[in-house]
């Protein structure tokens, strides 16, 4: 839910953003089409309030709607490789703790994640005989499976 919120945020956010700097154009052209009527002091003041503000407001809430998305996304993606190199590290196979113990992660936020890519299907739960949940990256083989590893038409 959380997640679902900052999204319609940003997307509000670049909204508002665009808005603004559409404003910023047309309040350019008016005060530029009436530029006799009024003293010089005056138009600058107008061109500074209604003009350069809103679009710079409006273009860093552009690119600060944009730039989160990003930033976030490659946090993910690099939160995933270092997951994947402890799978690595560990045979293909670990548990929770062993994920939390190697990265960043709390045990709460790793056993949620493990959870979610076994329910997606990228790993295998399997349960130890001391009845520990050990997670199995089936992707991740060692370099004994990939020399024996026979062609699909072998199969």
């Amino acid at each position: 839910m959380a997640m679902r919120m900052r999204l319609i945020f940003r997307i509000l956010a670049f909204v508002v953003g665009i808005t603004l700097f559409l404003i910023s154009i047309i309040s350019f052209i008016a005060i530029s089409s009436d530029l006799k009527s009024e003293g010089y002091g005056l138009i600058i003041i107008m061109y500074i309030f209604f003009g350069i503000l809103p679009g710079l407001g409006g273009f860093f809430l552009c690119k600060w709607s944009i730039k989160a998305e990003k930033v976030k996304r490659s946090k993910y993606e690099e939160l995933e490789n270092t997951i994947f190199k402890v799978a690595e590290n560990r045979g293909g196979c670990l548990t929770p703790i062993e994920l939390a113990m190697d990265t960043d992660l709390t045990l709460e936020e790793a056993k949620a994640l493990l959870e979610k890519w076994a329910l997606n299907g990228y790993v295998t739960i399997k349960v130890s005989e001391g009845g520990a949940l050990i997670y199995d990256f089936k992707g991740i083989t060692t370099e004994t499976e990939k020399q024996t590893a026979k062609g699909v038409s072998e199969l």
